[in-house]
This record gives structure tokens, sequence and C-alpha cells, in this order.
């Protein structure tokens, strides 16, 4: 007698599956406590794919960057860092582009 392995679905598939539910819920206008008990969902797993998928849903834009020629003296303008409000850091230098950042 053979076994039969269920098949794991891709995280394309996993990502699409919670994507559904994420817009659903937020049609629905229930809490997600609510509407995880109505769809016998794990409330984490919900918040996770939440947090997830909100993360993809903001475009990531590139905005000139003008230096002027009028720098102040103590600007060493062989190498600038550029911090963002949301936690990414770029150091600038002749080299090139490094991230200083975890999140990439």
């Amino acid at each position: 007698m053979t076994e039969e392995h269920p098949i794991k679905p891709t995280s394309e598939q996993k990502r699409r599956h919670w994507q559904a539910h994420i817009e659903s819920w937020q049609r629905s206008g229930l809490s997600q406590v609510a509407y995880c008990r109505e769809h016998g969902l794990k409330q984490h797993q919900f918040t996770y794919w939440k947090k997830r998928t909100h993360k993809k849903d903001h475009d990531i834009a590139f905005v000139p960057l003008r230096c002027s020629q009028n720098l102040p003296a103590l600007v060493n303008p062989s190498k600038i860092c550029l911090n963002t409000p949301n936690g990414y850091t770029l150091e600038l230098s002749g080299g090139g582009i490094r991230s200083l950042s975890d999140n990439f």
C-alpha cells in the first residue's frame, strides 16, 4: 500500500491565498479576530501575511540627488551617508554605493 503525499503549495500560491483573504477581510468590515474565526484561519498567520504582503505593496522610487557646489567645509564630498526614515542607510563614496542597512 502506497502512501500519498500532499503537494506543498509554492510560496507564490501561499502569497496569493493570503492576499485574497486579506482583501476579503478588508471588504468584510469584520475585525481580524472575527474574520479568522469565521474562516478557520490562525490569527498569527494572518497577521504575518498581512505584514508580509503589505511590504510588497510599496513601490520603490529613486529621487535624483543633487549636491551643491557650496558644501560646508566639514562635509567630505568623497563620502556621503543617507539615512531614510524607514531605516535604510546608503553610503555613497567614490567607489560606488554600499548598503549599510540590514533591510536589504
